[in-house]
């Protein structure tokens, strides 16, 4: 497998992500619609809309970042990077990456440790008695997708991935799978 391989199937997999992200949203639109539907029709919303339309929001919030991150339509700083020359400029995006690689690692390894006592404890929501562990799980899956495209980036970025006169690395993440 060459590194212009596994950046594809680092797009596939973020992409995949994006895709529950938006099909999540799409639930809690629905949700939220028919218990606004149900309030003011039978003065009697669903009981449980608030703790699902939550649930929901951690998917749509947390698997899409991957992908947005894939797209290189994220947040960033880019103030300090063009501060650099174009010859060091790789150099302060290549520590940028390796800095946000270990600070969203503590991230994942903290959330995973919260899913897992949420799943040994067997932690369930208040209202509708909805099993928690699964929807926390998201969060560790959804940063370890941001982690995984980030990584991915920073050795494209050192290794070359493969590229073509003119094109970066950013280029080769957005490829279609």
């Amino acid at each position: 497998m060459t590194l212009g391989d596994g950046l594809r199937v680092v797009n596939l997999t973020c992409r995949i992500g994006a895709w529950i992200s938006a099909v999540s949203l799409a639930i809690l639109v629905a949700v939220l619609s028919f218990s606004a539907i149900e309030r003011y029709l039978f003065t009697q919303p669903m009981a449980n809309a608030e703790e699902i339309c939550a649930l929901l929001f951690i998917a749509v919030a947390f698997l899409g970042m991957g992908d947005g991150y894939v797209r290189d339509q994220h947040i960033r700083i880019g103030k300090l990077v063009e501060r650099f020359g174009p010859n060091w400029r790789p150099v302060a995006q290549s520590v940028g990456a390796f800095v946000s690689v270990m600070v969203l690692s503590v991230l994942l390894v903290q959330t995973f440790s919260f899913a897992y006592v949420s799943y040994q404890v067997g932690s369930r929501s208040q209202v509708g008695d909805i099993l928690l562990w699964p929807w926390m799980s998201l969060i560790p899956l959804g940063i370890g997708l941001l982690v995984i495209a980030v990584a991915a980036r920073g050795i494209a970025r050192v290794w070359g991935g493969g590229k073509k006169s003119g094109e970066d690395e950013c280029d080769l993440m957005r490829e279609s799978p």
